[in-house]
């Protein structure tokens, strides 16, 4: 076998997966978040890259190759050819490397709390795309200060990621002195009165799913958004429903009109005016 750092460029990767035969099925979101590394200039020149047998098929990197493609720019990557074909079945075979794995690595404080609540900021309740370390810490840094705010402080509380993050969206436009309260309400379980029923609804909800119930992330979350709202203008509610669309914007949000784009949850939902009104 030999290895040498070579810069293979767009063309050269179309050229070496022509010769893509009997690899495994190529994965688009892998490759959407290569490319995204590649364009941000977070691309790192590792051991890993590119193996080739003798006849030049690819034996790993498929989804590298794919990516410099589709960035559309060069980039540094070792290459190593004449390598036996069964070596194939060794690549890949170890444990991944989580993010704690990588967080500890790095010696930072980042928390999978943290990842996990800023992406739904960031993506929405529903994302499922494939993000690398670098793009979650991104969003966490930018977030910082929301996410320690919204943060689950009660020891042995239930931690749901997706009302943390609404939370942590309502700290950019809510009084903040009172969405501390929604949030103390809701780990702690005790209300001073009607208008803080909708806390305790929402985490009647939690603690009903995680006994058994069955509740998306994305229906919690729109239930989240709705509890937090009638909360914070001290409604009451007896019954909760799913927010129709996003409530709580990011200050960038309205400006850019990416109102269009977040997740409309169903046309049928009710409006939290309509759920305080339910009995």
């Amino acid at each position: 076998m030999h290895t040498e750092c070579m810069t293979i460029t767009p063309t050269m990767a179309r050229e070496l997966l022509l010769a893509n035969g009997s690899n495994r099925k190529l994965r688009p979101n892998n490759v959407d978040m290569l490319a995204r590394e590649i364009r941000n200039g977070r691309w790192q020149l590792t051991h890993q890259g590119i193996a080739l047998d003798k006849d030049g098929a690819i034996l790993d990197g498929q989804h590298r190759l794919a990516a410099i493609i589709k960035a559309d720019a060069p980039v540094e990557i070792m290459v190593t050819r004449n390598v036996p074909h069964g070596a194939i079945l060794g690549v890949d075979a170890g444990a991944n490397r989580t993010f704690s794995d990588r967080v500890h690595f790095e010696g930072a404080s980042y928390s999978k709390a943290q990842a996990a609540m800023a992406r739904i900021i960031a993506f929405g309740a529903g994302d499922t795309t494939v993000r690398s370390y670098g793009e979650i810490t991104d969003l966490i840094e930018q977030h910082y200060e929301a996410l320690m705010f919204a943060r689950p402080t009660a020891a042995g509380s239930h931690k749901p990621a997706a009302v943390y993050a609404v939370i942590a969206r309502a700290w950019y436009s809510q009084d903040r002195d009172r969405l501390a309260a929604f949030k103390d309400v809701f780990q702690m379980g005790t209300a001073t009165g009607p208008e803080d029923w909708a806390a305790l609804r929402l985490r009647d909800h939690c603690y009903s799913a995680r006994a058994g119930g069955k509740t998306t992330r994305v229906e919690l979350y729109g239930r989240a958004e709705t509890a937090c709202w009638l909360f914070l203008n001290r409604r009451p509610a007896t019954r909760l429903y799913q927010a129709p669309m996003e409530l709580f914007y990011l200050p960038w949000e309205k400006d850019a009109g990416i109102q269009a784009r977040r997740r409309l949850l169903s046309q049928n939902l009710r409006t939290p005016i309509e759920a305080e009104q339910t009995p």
